[in-house]
């Protein structure tokens, strides 16, 4: 018989010892650094349409693995399946999705996943506001370091002379 519809909460029993294995083999190329091996997996379940149903611990591993492997196109593209189903994000779900762009520094990225976290009613566990302060401790590095490198900027363009200063011939020599 055909599997009925899976279902986030209930995958069906046949279904369990194969998401058990995708999901370990998604946290195996993360440790190995198998960028290639992950990535194909993800494409054989765009391809087989697999990721449609996939319960929320496999899409957790894979987005995880994508974050650590520094995939952020494959990452958004695990998002991009689960946004079709945002009643089944939980707060791990956004954890692992977060800790995958801080692992990589994309501030931008997890300043709006905190957003819409906010946006969603996504309740931040101790998990997230331990990822949220180191959030916030990288963008104040940032902004520091922003502004180191806009005093530098002041300070070498007032050295530098100006275009019109730098084309004036200089004045001829008195004998």
């Amino acid at each position: 018989g055909v599997p009925a519809a899976e279902s986030d909460t209930a995958p069906s029993p046949q279904w369990i010892p194969i998401i058990r294995t995708l999901s370990l083999q998604f946290q195996v190329h993360a440790v190995r650094y198998d960028s290639a091996s992950a990535a194909a997996l993800w494409d054989w379940l765009e391809r087989t349409g697999r990721c449609q149903s996939m319960p929320l611990g496999l899409a957790r591993s894979a987005v995880g693995a994508f974050g650590r492997l520094k995939m952020f196109d494959y990452a958004r593209r695990v998002k991009h399946v689960m946004d079709q189903r945002p009643q089944s994000l939980d707060v791990a779900w956004y954890n692992d999705y977060l800790e995958g762009l801080l692992h990589g520094a994309r501030l931008l990225d997890c300043k709006n996943l905190r957003e819409e976290m906010r946006e969603r009613g996504v309740r931040p566990d101790q998990k997230s506001l331990s990822l949220f302060k180191q959030l916030d401790k990288q963008l104040s590095r940032m902004d520091e370091m922003f502004d180191v490198l806009l005093e530098a900027c002041r300070s070498l363009s007032e050295e530098v002379p100006s275009a019109d200063e730098a084309e004036r011939p200089a004045k001829p020599r008195e004998p």
